[in-house]
């Protein structure tokens, strides 16, 4: 895979040297124990083989303002950020995968003067969204934002919401 990390590491080793690629949440540990070391009851590590890790950054491209958690998707955000939280846009970016906010659970987008432009995909609220901010952009192509039979939306601030195409709906309204 070109060396680069896939959803396996990739392993390429000499008879002296490892060279290990992987995602930046896979457990190092766990794997470096595997293929180059020892961890013992102490946590202390010993070295079997020479190690080389390489690392492909992703940017942080929202912020949980209530954890401090960073996230590189806002489906990651949603997902992991627990109900009542403010999940803040820090760049402008395209997004790939749809975002859900499940039924009971309460975000709130601040889109921060950013933009958020949804490719195929869209914002999908099962539970309570606010979007808000004083400027901003939230697009896509599809459905911008879905709003389930147990959903709560709410739009606040001078922030956008929009959609691009005319075969589908901006806000796709099924709940309050």
């Amino acid at each position: 895979n070109n060396g680069m990390p896939g959803n396996n590491p990739n392993l390429e080793s000499t008879d002296k040297a490892v060279t290990l690629w992987v995602k930046a949440d896979t457990d190092l540990l766990n794997i470096l124990e595997k293929v180059s070391g020892v961890i013992d009851e102490n946590n202390n590590y010993t070295v079997k083989h020479d190690v080389t890790l390489k690392a492909v950054w992703i940017p942080n491209n929202y912020q949980n303002t209530t954890s401090s958690a960073y996230y590189p998707t806002l489906d990651m955000a949603v997902r992991k950020s627990a109900t009542g939280t403010t999940v803040k846009a820090l760049n402008n970016v395209t997004e790939t995968l749809a975002a859900t906010v499940e039924q009971g659970k309460s975000i709130k987008l601040d889109l921060n003067g950013k933009t958020i432009t949804f490719s195929n995909v869209g914002v999908t609220n099962n539970g309570t969204l606010e979007v808000t901010g004083t400027s901003g952009t939230l697009t896509s192509n599809r459905n911008t934002i879905t709003n389930s039979a147990t959903g709560i939306f709410t739009k606040t601030g001078a922030c956008t919401i929009t959609g691009t195409s005319d075969a589908y709906a901006t806000i796709n309204n099924y709940g309050t």
